[in-house]
């Protein structure tokens, strides 16, 4: 997801960046693998759609980039800051996810297709 934008704003600008994530769940039978090398960085007041079919590993993408979730391996930044070093009580912690909604209380104003604008 590299854009001529990115190159020209400096890392201070990327607000959410996750670098060769996987997600992989082991049920004791079989290893289901949900997120397989993942790379996404968001610029701040960038608008991001994440889309696709039932299945893909949406939900997962995004449990992991709150903090939800651990990934398998990889890494997941929120402002230049490693989400495991958010954590402070256990994987389970809601300090990324609270670091996030701070950071999104700052985007850019967005507009549904009804016309009404929400923050």
């Amino acid at each position: 997801m590299e854009t001529e934008m990115s190159s020209e704003r400096g890392q201070e600008d990327i607000v959410i960046e996750a670098i060769d994530i996987h997600k992989h769940y082991d049920t004791g039978q079989v290893v289901v693998k949900a997120l397989q090398g993942v790379t996404l960085r968001t610029q701040r007041g960038e608008v991001v759609v994440i889309m696709g079919p039932s299945g893909c590993g949406k939900a997962t993408l995004l449990n992991c980039l709150s903090g939800l979730d651990r990934v398998t391996q990889g890494t997941i930044r929120i402002t230049n800051q490693d989400i495991r070093d958010l954590s402070i009580a256990s994987s389970r912690s809601s300090a990324p996810a609270t670091h996030i909604r701070r950071c999104s209380k700052r985007a850019t104003k967005t507009t549904t297709m009804q016309g009404k604008a929400h923050e």
